[in-house]
């Protein structure tokens, strides 16, 4: 499975993680659940001395076996905004230029995830025949996400064929874009949300859906979201993750074309 395509069951597995880092309990639950029984989680407090370009992160790791092979998984989930203070006066910063706060905010995640992959490999007896990585976050996560993937990508003992980034509602994050194929931007294009900054650029590839055009979006809207109906225009539903999940699911069970799911 090549990182460079949507794979909708996987982005499905990817957007569950995403919402679930929103809260700490709900993240080291949700690695459980998947066997990654060496886990941890960092800047989920607040912390009133600390800069204000951060971001929560999880980090989750489990070796398996594949084809006689002991492989590393490694999941990495970022947050989105939480904090309508400190974490907003980082976004506003962005938004202005006045810094690069995305890219400020992974180099505490990229230091903490080599420390982490030190202790499990380690703890493993050394590193598996292969590391694969799976980077995820919505909004605020996900431009950090296209930063932390970036940065895997440019080392020599990580392989592109083994990083797989999906991020959801992806602000822009730079001036220009960069040729990281693995990363794989998912967008709304109601979401107002995305075009708050003044440099519009994302990192690999970025995908728009028209929620109108997609077969089965509306059924899967109402059934993820318990009953509600699709407003493009209601608080939140253009930017939070029941519009992403009626989009993958919609993409997943129909079976149409990709080309059908884009606007």
């Amino acid at each position: 499975m090549s990182p460079e395509e949507l794979n909708p069951h996987l982005a499905i597995a990817a957007l569950a993680l995403a919402n679930a880092s929103y809260n700490e309990d709900w993240i080291h639950d949700a690695l459980k659940a998947l066997g990654f029984t060496f886990r941890e989680s960092a800047q989920y407090s607040f912390c009133p001395t600390c800069s204000v370009h951060r971001v929560a992160f999880a980090l989750g790791a489990q070796r398996i076996l594949v084809d006689n092979e002991n492989w590393d998984l490694i999941v990495v989930t970022l947050r989105g905004t939480v904090d309508w203070t400190v974490e907003w006066l980082s976004n506003v910063a962005q938004v202005l230029q006045l810094s690069d706060a995305f890219e400020l905010a992974s180099r505490e995640v990229m230091h903490s995830l080599f420390r982490f992959l030190a202790q499990f490999r380690h703890r493993n007896g050394g590193q598996g025949e292969r590391t694969v990585f799976l980077v995820t976050g919505h909004s605020r996560g996900a431009a950090v996400a296209n930063w932390v993937g970036a940065r895997l990508g440019e080392f020599d003992w990580t392989d592109d064929a083994s990083i797989y980034v999906y991020a959801f509602a992806t602000p822009g994050i730079a001036k220009e874009s960069r040729a990281c194929p693995f990363i794989i931007n998912i967008l709304n294009r109601n979401d107002y949300m995305v075009r708050l900054m003044l440099h519009d650029q994302r990192f690999g590839q970025t995908i728009f859906f028209n929620p109108k055009r997609v077969p089965g979006f509306a059924y899967w809207f109402t059934r993820k979201t318990k009953g509600l109906t699709y407003n493009s225009f209601r608080k939140g539903h253009a930017h939070e993750e029941p519009a992403f999940m009626a989009f993958l699911w919609a993409l997943a069970q129909e079976k149409t074309s990709f080309a059908n799911e884009l606007a």
